[in-house]
């Protein structure tokens, strides 16, 4: 396993698919660093995960907004920076992961084209959100985005985007 990964995250199985579906979330909607992400990307690139890494390479996301006793509340996420055409800064030009090895929890722990259980899925997001949550290192990882203004698109328009990019699959089938 992978020492950078939290323990808590190490025992959701590793997804290997790289079909058409998967993929068009590659090109529309990186999936969410968890702790340890930003470590472990840095360590293969054989870098230093300080700031102009972390704002040159991720962006900060508004996160997912979940429901606690006190009321709604925002996590905030990182995910891999966006080209221009909207595709993750870690997909090459064959439509490979170029950090597959140690890529983000989101790419990692979910396949679009997967019929995972819906209480499995909810319980990897979680476990994330959870430590995303409350790791002070990926707190301030997010401020460095956020305050080089690297940011996600709006979630609507990446999710608008992903749409448009499994509705072309199913075409395609």
């Amino acid at each position: 396993m992978n020492s950078e990964i939290p323990e808590e995250l190490q025992q959701f199985e590793r997804s290997y698919c790289d079909c058409g579906k998967c993929k068009a979330a590659c090109k529309s909607m990186p999936g969410m660093l968890a702790p340890g992400d930003i470590k472990a990307i840095a360590n293969l690139l054989d870098t230093e995960p300080d700031e102009n890494f972390v704002a040159g390479f991720f962006a900060a996301s508004e996160g997912a907004l979940v429901l606690t006793k006190d009321g709604p509340q925002r996590i905030r996420t990182i995910t891999p920076r966006q080209k221009p055409d909207g595709s993750c800064v870690f997909l090459t030009s064959e439509e490979k992961c170029s950090i597959h090895k140690v890529s983000p929890f989101g790419c990692r722990a979910f396949s679009v084209c997967a019929a995972d259980d819906i209480n499995d899925d909810l319980s990897k997001l979680a476990a994330a959100l959870m430590l995303c949550h409350v790791d002070s290192e990926y707190k301030s990882h997010w401020d460095d985005c956020d305050r080089n203004n690297s940011r996600t698109p709006p979630l609507m328009e990446r999710r608008a985007n992903l749409h448009r990019l499994l509705a072309a699959e199913d075409d395609t089938l």
